[in-house]
């Protein structure tokens, strides 16, 4: 089985003790389940420069091919990041929930006059602006996969990515977990 570039996109790793991170940037990545290991192919970010990796990501990069043997898969887990989405959106809506109980005061406190007019816009900017904070918090946070492994030397390694098509992902799982207890079994 074999992920096609259109259908992915790697995500950056957060930095920890102890792991070292695979990041691959760029359109042109794959992976590719064989019966033997997983590969991954495409351009892997080598050296790390805080302004200049924004500018040059393509310069610090080369093409590489990295096989991890199921044996040393530790785990391949699907996150839906819920918490982290709920924490955003909390962070985001605070004011805007604000600016809507301003609203609703001022339209109390008004007696339904003239500021009616002034209270309902507010109301409406609220509710706009919640529903772009809910598609930016679903947009900019999305869903993916964590892979973690072992390299040759006993250290760990991870690298996370998405898989676009909801079908080829459980496609996905369904062949690694089966390529992994074939691994187990031989």
């Amino acid at each position: 089985m074999k992920i096609e570039s259109r259908n992915l996109a790697f995500m950056g790793v957060n930095p920890w003790f102890g792991r070292r991170s695979l990041r691959f940037v760029g359109r042109e990545n794959t992976i590719q389940l064989l019966e033997t290991a997983l590969v991954i192919e495409g351009y892997r970010k080598t050296v790390g420069y805080p302004l200049i990796d924004f500018l040059f990501q393509w310069a610090l990069s080369e093409w590489t091919t990295v096989t991890v043997p199921y044996s040393r898969i530790v785990k391949c887990r699907y996150s839906r990041r819920w918490l982290m989405r709920a924490i955003f959106f909390l962070s985001l809506q605070l004011p805007v929930l604000a600016l809507f109980g301003v609203s609703i005061v001022w339209m109390l406190l008004s007696g339904y006059h003239e500021d009616l007019a002034v209270a309902l816009t507010l109301m409406t900017l609220s509710a706009v602006l919640f529903l772009v904070f809910l598609w930016l918090v679903i947009r900019g946070i999305p869903a993916r996969y964590n892979l973690q492994f072992r390299f040759p030397g006993r250290k760990l390694g991870v690298t996370n990515f998405r898989i676009k098509n909801r079908e080829l992902g459980q496609a996905f799982e369904e062949k690694l977990a089966a390529n992994q207890m074939a691994a187990l079994d031989s």
